[in-house]
């Protein structure tokens, strides 16, 4: 016979259903011990164990247990700290390595459990990290992208919902194609590109890669594109004083470009670039079209809604600081681009060593990145993600309004300048993805039909500004337990368990104990007993009473407290906050013309302001003029030197007559064009003198 290798089982296993099967049938005396550990592939001293704690009426764990050493917290205790580390995350506040090691330890010191952190430096290992991300590969370490305090809050729920009110209404009004349905947006490009990374030796300490210089200047490009992948040309801004044709060289087809000296776009150029949107969209009354933009205020003038107005275009604004929700060249496009272009950028640099990124090449390094990522499902994406095109107005959950939620500021009513709507006292939870308001002392139906007796005070309450605990944790769970005795046997836990299993259980113990465990159980069953009794007895295992046992989730809080930015503000905002509009709408376009009306009206007034200004400074030349002229003077001559001596200028020595101005120095004369003295000045003194 062939020498066969001696296959070693693998300890821990064996299936945690299988063993509750087991002990199940040998309870219940179906099954031997050793048949029900043969037969469901279980050790037989593990079963016996098992057995043997539950005949003994101790608490037993079905989940493998590998070790002399056990977790730190317990799977219900992690589940709160992985909640916290979430909503965290949602609300734009993400907790650091360190942070998150500095909380498990003092949460592990607050609980008063066990630990073998480190307590010099009041931290959990490296070991409990690793081990803790192993069990929860829901969590990674991640690189946060920047977002500004006004994206954040300006992303709010009544300003969203305001600008799907007004899609909605153009929608059903005009009923737009999604061939007629346009998006266009602003970005800016340089010279210097970022890089991406490279490959490179380890052993050295920097890797250095070529840029055309340290800060390149700015070239704006508007891009438009339509929901069903259509790209209009791209349209350029220089940071120039003339357009040159040398800068359109290998431009994407049919684009244009304007130049400006700081390469900014303003209404001019936009109105501009609408006669060339115009050139390609074909807009027309029988087929009307829709373009969504920011709120910039070179979208808005007058001449641009006429504009519109006259060529069957509808403009509508979205809300301020959310076009990184709602553009969609901001969702899809904008990135791609970007990372295409400096992509092209680094191809360039390396095929032409030695060169410099000039305003000449980057028309056709936009043309190469442009043709790159220009695609239709791109497009198509972008309208999709956004809910514009198919309409879809609850696109965006709770869990999208979070970071407006965390600053707890009130929200304005689009169109007032003083907040007057604030946000819901209700507590939102972010665990499974989706938001649950938790409403205090309330229970649903379903709950008070399978509990009918349930006290007061194991409802649970969220305390302000926290985080309520799962759906599952909220809602005491129903344990039926019966024993030797008439009187139930009642056994509480800080937890509930999560396990909808039950395990038939038989036993005639004269006295079940009642015990108490502050810290949660392990097991995730829950366990039903039938007895030779056949009197039955309940007992809950809801969330303990705060005054018997601590609030795991308030101690969090405590620890790691979720921010408040209402006690830094107790003022409300005094300017006139901003919202979605339809710019072409006839409301709109007569306040833009009243807003229009003030301006030349201010205007002309500082016209008229600043004649006077010109004319009283006229009159103080024309006085200053008088009293010099008074000052000046002929000088006078005897007969007898009018006969034999002249007058001679001090500058030019010439005696020409011309008007003359004397020196108060040396009361010598000179021509007054010689001294060449401001026409106000009060006295006048010769070369010569302030020389000597």
């Amino acid at each position: 016979m062939e020498n066969k290798e001696k296959e070693y089982k693998k300890k821990g296993s064996w299936n945690e259903t299988n063993l509750k099967t087991a002990v199940d049938l040998v309870l219940t005396k179906q099954m031997s011990l050793r048949q029900a550990s043969v037969k469901y592939d279980i050790p037989k001293s593990t079963l016996h164990d098992k057995v043997a704690s539950l005949n003994a009426g101790k608490e037993v764990s079905f989940v493998p247990k590998m070790g002399r050493f056990s977790k730190t917290f317990s799977p219900e205790y992690e589940e709160l700290l992985v909640n916290h580390v979430k909503d965290l995350s949602n609300r734009c506040l993400p907790l650091m390595k360190k942070e998150f090691l500095k909380l498990a330890y003092d949460l592990a010191v607050a609980l008063n459990i066990p630990h073998r952190f480190n307590c010099e430096k009041s931290a959990a290992g490296k070991h409990f990290y690793y081990d803790f991300m192993a069990r929860h590969p829901d969590l990674s370490l991640r690189t946060p992208e920047s977002m500004s305090m006004m994206r954040a809050v300006g992303f709010n729920k009544p300003q969203v919902d305001l600008f799907f009110i007004n899609l909605d209404k153009l929608m059903t009004l005009y009923n737009f194609s999604p061939s007629n349905i346009y998006n266009c947006d602003e970005t800016g490009v340089s010279c210097v590109q970022k890089h991406q990374k490279v490959i490179a030796p380890k052993t050295v300490r920097q890797v250095g890669k070529l840029t055309s210089a340290e800060r390149g200047k700015n070239i704006t490009i508007l891009f438009c594109m339509s929901a069903n992948g259509y790209f209009i040309p791209p349209f350029f801004v220089f940071p120039r004083q003339r357009m040159n044709d040398r800068l359109m060289i290998n431009a994407p087809a049919q684009s244009i470009a304007m130049a400006q000296p700081k390469g900014w776009m303003n209404s001019d150029f936009f109105l501009q670039w609408m006669k060339h949107f115009t050139k390609f969209s074909h807009p027309s009354k029988e087929n009307p079209v829709l373009l969504l933009l920011d709120g910039h205020s070179s979208h808005k003038t007058l001449d641009v809604i006429n504009f519109c107005r006259e060529h069957h275009i509808h403009l509508m604004s979205s809300p301020p600081h959310t076009t990184h929700k709602l553009q969609p060249l901001d969702r899809t496009f904008m990135k791609p681009f970007k990372n295409a272009y400096h992509e092209q950028c680094d191809m360039w640099m390396r095929a032409n060593a030695g060169a410099r990124i000039t305003d000449y090449d980057i028309a056709g390094l936009v043309n190469g990145a442009y043709t790159k990522v220009a695609r239709l499902e791109i497009a198509v994406s972008g309208f999709k993600c956004t809910g514009i095109c198919p309409f879809n107005k609850n696109i965006f959950s709770d869990l999208d309004y979070l970071p407006a939620d965390m600053t707890n500021i009130p929200l304005e009513k689009p169109g007032s300048s003083q907040s007057t709507s604030s946000i819901p006292k209700s507590t939102k939870n972010s665990t499974s993805g989706s938001s649950i308001d938790v409403v205090p002392n309330v229970v649903p139906d379903a709950v008070t039909d399978t509990i009918p007796m349930l006290p007061t005070d194991y409802v649970s309450e969220p305390a302000n500004n926290s985080v309520p605990k799962s759906p599952t944790s909220a809602i005491p769970q129903l344990v039926t337990r019966t024993s030797c005795i008439s009187q139930p046997s009642t056994s509480f836990s800080p937890e509930p368990s999560t396990s909808s299993t039950l395990v038939t259980r038989t036993s005639c113990i004269s006295q079940p104990s009642t015990s108490f465990s502050p810290e949660p159980s392990t097991s995730s069953t829950l366990v039903t007993r039938t007895s030779c009794i056949s009197q039955p007895s309940t007992s809950f295992s809801p969330e303990p009473s705060r005054s018997s046992t601590p609030n795991v989730v308030e101690i969090i809080q405590n620890l790691s407290p979720l921010p408040d930015a209402a006690k830094r503000r107790s003022i409300a905002r005094k300017r006139k906050c901003e919202k979605s509009e339809i710019l072409t709408s006839s409301p709109y376009k007569i306040a833009v013309e009243e807003k229009e009306n003030e301006k030349k009206a201010k205007e002309a007034k500082k016209g008229v302001k600043k004649k006077f200004a010109v004319l009283e400074e006229n009159e103080k030349q024309a006085k200053c003029r008088k009293e010099i002229s008074a000052k000046k003077c002929v000088p006078k001559k005897t007969g007898q030197e009018n006969s034999n001596t002249k007058t001679e200028c001090v500058v030019c020595l010439e005696d020409y007559d011309e008007d003359w101005i004397q020196c108060c120095s040396c009361q010598g004369w000179a021509h007054e064009a010689c001294a060449d003295i401001p026409e106000c000045s009060d006295a006048y003194i010769c070369d010569h003198c302030n020389i000597f």
